[in-house]
């Protein structure tokens, strides 16, 4: 009766799984071992040390499964990740504590200020276009130095524009 059995196939676990849980102070991540139903995922946790009074599940288990042998039970192993729940806020109350802080008076000096213009990306040395060729281009530019002085002036600051347009 026994003589012409054979052993079954061995089906080993999926590539890189390894059950256990791994927890940085804040958040974690879960993975069961093989088993056959849905586990609690909250009694698994507290099991493992971790209180779902003071830990929740966040986002949706993934799930791997293989066969334990060939017509064998299928089992199920899930990952999933969790976190420490965060403190009830009352908000109101946060907002009127918060209005009760002054911040502190920052004195800016005004006296002295600068300007700093970065002439980017000018198209120098492209053909002739609707815009004109190099002459063109150096009015442009210039002209813009005027504007950007005259802005200055307004605003009663000292200026330094220094090209080498014609030199």
């Amino acid at each position: 009766m026994l003589e012409n059995l054979e052993p079954a196939p061995k089906i080993t676990a999926p590539k890189d799984f390894r059950p256990g849980v791994v927890f940085d102070g804040n958040e974690g991540t879960a993975t069961t071992e093989g088993m056959a139903e849905l586990p609690n995922f909250d009694d698994f946790l507290l099991e493992r040390g971790y209180s779902p009074n003071l830990y929740e599940i966040v986002g949706t288990p993934r799930t791997s499964q293989w066969q334990q042998r060939e017509g064998g039970d299928w089992l199920t192993s899930y990952r999933f990740n969790f976190r420490k729940k965060v403190a009830d806020l009352d908000l109101p109350a946060l907002f009127a504590m918060a209005r009760k802080v002054k911040a502190p008076v920052v004195k800016v000096k005004t006296k002295e200020m600068a300007l700093v213009i970065c002439p980017a990306d000018l198209q120098v040395g492209k053909a002739q276009g609707s815009r004109g060729g190099t002459p063109e281009l150096i009015e442009r530019v210039m002209a813009s130095y005027d504007r950007i002085e005259a802005q200055v002036k307004a605003a009663s600051m000292s200026i330094c524009l220094s090209s080498t347009w014609g030199t």
